[in-house]
Order: C-alpha cells, then structure tokens, then sequence
C-alpha cells in the first residue's frame, strides 16, 4: 500500500459557502454525512471533518461558527446571521445545509467510519474551539472510539495541548500557521500567500519544540505553504506529513500536480514518512495521477524534489 494518501477535505466537493454557485452544494454539502460517505465509497483513504460545539455543548461537523454561511436561504442574506454558540442541537437540527441535509453530530460521523470499518479509513477532526475538548473526548469514550487512524488537528496548538493532557494515545497534529513558517511580513492578505520562497530560520525549532512537548504525529500545512525543507524536518523528527487544500474548492482539473508529484516522491524516498493529502475530489485528483505517472499508482521512478517547491 503506498504511503500517499488521499483524503476528502470536509467530505467531497465544495468546500466554501453555500452562496456559491455549485450544483454539488445540494447533492453533497461540505461537512455532511453524504459528503463523507461519497468521498468514500469512491475510493478516498479517509476525511477531514470540522468540529465546534453547540450551546448545549454538543460536538458537530461544521466549518464555521457563523451557521448561516451554511444554510439555504440564509447563505446569501448578510444581515440574517446564526451564530453557532447560540444554538441548541435542535435548534441546529432544524436548518437545511443543502439537499435537505442537516448539520451532523461527532457521534453520527463515527456511527458512519464504523459502517467502513474494514477499509483502514482515515478521519481528521479539525478543532476549531477550545471548549470542545473534553466533550469530544467524551463522545470518543462513549462511542468506544478505536484510535486507529484517528487524526486531531488544529492551529491552535493550545487546543492539541488540552487533547494530550486528556490521552497519550491520540494522534495530534499541528496545523502551522504562514507566520510560523515564512515571517508576519512575508504573509499577502488575503489568502495567506507567502511572499517568499523560503522559511524562517525560527521555524524549525519551533516546531521541533512543540514536539518535544507534545510528541505529535505530523506536520501540517497549506499546499501553498509547502517547502521541501519540511520534508526533511518530518523525517528528522521521526512523524509524517499532512498537506490540505484551502478553504475554496479546487476541483481537480484545476489541482497543482507539480506539488503532488514532489509529495509523491517524498512518500517513495521516505518509506518511514505517510503523506496525507486533503483535496476536494479525491477520486478524480487519484485518476489524474495515474494517467500522470503512466502507472497503475504509484511510478517506480524519482520525480526530483526542488527545493523552491
């Protein structure tokens, strides 16, 4: 099985708002039950999912904690605002994200990786608020959540450093943020576009820190964001990679394949790394990867690493 894996960034599909004009907004609404199970049942490794929590203190799979970005009918009047801290699970419940599908529970999400057990299924649970740590422990505990493949993520490492004091078990993952990476001034707003080529010399001992403190199990940035040098980091580290999408949709006649190619050589010349992709179509950025490398998946030879990339 090769070490490149390709996941579904909040499902399959879109991946913004529903005031966006996308017919796949209605059949498959990021962040939903048939998203997932699409992004699945056409061959994803596994999902990444959002989670946040509601006022009664239920984890559910949302982007945002603006809930009218989501909802039809709401999506495209800014003025008519939900907001999610002030709702109830019912309450939650009860508005439509697209195709007549609603938001899901943590719970429902893990009742859906079960019915994929046998698949060695991937799920990146994003972690957006703090107070939800311990709740999502709870539901984990509850549902008797197999750790296995089981990814937290965050940009804010405070969140991971909760999840660690709450099991040593767990695979956190540090999202890093452009600053972190490239400098505050070498950041073009909006979008976090790196203005430079190359990362600052604080990077790597930051994150060398972190692990030490948290003994993480990846690194994790934006496609944009990524260097090789990261790479190399990984590997001296002893962890694996995880590199994402953005927040629009890319569809996968639209995917950088330069990157990929370089992210697929780095999973052939580091056998002890995992690179795990998210990307909005994972079965079509899979097949234009094969009729790329002319192999059934993956090639046998080196694509070179450059380390502008």
């Amino acid at each position: 099985m090769s070490n490149l894996k390709l996941i579904g960034h909040r499902g399959y599909g879109p991946t913004h708002i529903l005031g966006m004009d996308d017919s796949m907004n209605l059949s498959f609404p990021e962040n939903s039950l048939p998203a997932f199970a699409k992004a699945l049942d056409s061959g994803a490794d596994g999902i990444e999912a959002d989670v946040w929590l509601t006022k009664d203190r239920v984890p559910v799979i949302i982007h945002d904690q603006q809930v009218s970005l989501h909802v039809v009918g709401r999506a495209e009047s800014p003025g008519s605002i939900l907001d999610l801290r002030d709702m109830t699970l019912e309450e939650l419940k009860q508005q439509d994200i697209g195709g007549g599908n609603t938001v899901p529970t943590l719970a429902e999400l893990l009742e859906l990786r079960h019915r994929y057990a046998g698949q060695d299924v991937i799920v990146n649970l994003d972690v957006k608020d703090p107070s939800a740590v311990v709740p999502i422990m709870d539901v984990l505990r509850q549902e008797g959540t197999d750790f296995h493949g089981l990814v937290v993520s965050s940009y804010q490492w405070d969140i991971l450093r909760s999840f660690r004091k709450q099991s040593d078990d767990l695979s956190l993952v540090p999202a890093i943020k452009s600053r972190i990476l490239f400098g505050e001034g070498n950041i073009q707003m909006p979008g976090y576009f790196p203005l430079v080529n190359v990362y600052q010399d604080s990077a790597r001992q930051t994150l060398t820190d972190f692990h030490r403190e948290i003994n993480y199990s990846a690194l994790d940035c934006t496609f944009t964001d990524f260097k090789a040098p990261l790479a190399e980091w990984a590997d001296d580290l002893g962890v694996d990679l995880q590199i994402s999408t953005g927040n629009n949709r890319v569809p996968a006649k639209d995917f950088d394949y330069g990157v990929l190619l370089v992210l697929n050589a780095i999973a052939q010349q580091h056998p002890n790394i995992t690179v795990t992709c998210k990307v909005d179509e994972p079965d079509l950025v899979r097949q234009r990867l094969r009729d790329l490398t002319q192999t059934p998946f993956f090639p046998d030879e080196q694509h070179s690493l450059n380390p502008e990339i």
